[in-house]
C-alpha cells in the first residue's frame, strides 16, 4: 500500500501542523516588485506536505511574464530549508480562483497597491 500525500486546504490547515509552519515561513517570501509577501498577495493556491518531506506548492505570479520567478523560488527554498527536504513548484497560469485571489489578500495590501475595490465594507 503506497502512502498518500497529506493535502490540506489553506483555509483549514489545522489538520497538518506542518502546513501552518510552511505558511508562516512563506510569509517571508517577498514579491520583489511589490514588497508584499506571496501568501498575503494570494499567489499561493495550495500547499501540500508529502510523507517523504517534500513540499508541493501551487502558486502563480503577478503576471505570466514576471521575470522574478527564479527569485521567488530561491526565497521559498531558503525559508523552507529547515522544514522540507525538497520544494517543488507547480506554476499555475489559468486558475479559476484567479479573481478570488484578490479576495485572499489582506486589506492593508489593497491599500499598499491602491486597489481599493470596496471588498471590505466599513
Amino acid at each position: 500500500m503506497s502512502e498518500q500525500a497529506d493535502t490540506t486546504n489553506l483555509e483549514s490547515n489545522e489538520l497538518d501542523p506542518k502546513v501552518d509552519e510552511i505558511m508562516q515561513a512563506l510569509k517571508d517570501v517577498i514579491d520583489p516588485e511589490l514588497g508584499i509577501n506571496v501568501v498575503d498577495l494570494g499567489l499561493l493556491y495550495d500547499c501540500r506536505y508529502e510523507p517523504d518531506g517534500t513540499v508541493l506548492l501551487d502558486m502563480t505570479l503577478t503576471s505570466a511574464a514576471c521575470p522574478l520567478q527564479d527569485v521567488i523560488e530561491d526565497q521559498a527554498r531558503t525559508v523552507l530549508t529547515d522544514i522540507a527536504k525538497e520544494v517543488k513548484f507547480n506554476w499555475v497560469w489559468c486558475h479559476l480562483g484567479d479573481l478570488l485571489g484578490l479576495l485572499m489578500m489582506e486589506k492593508n495590501n489593497y491599500v499598499q497597491l491602491d486597489l481599493m475595490f470596496n471588498f471590505f465594507p466599513q
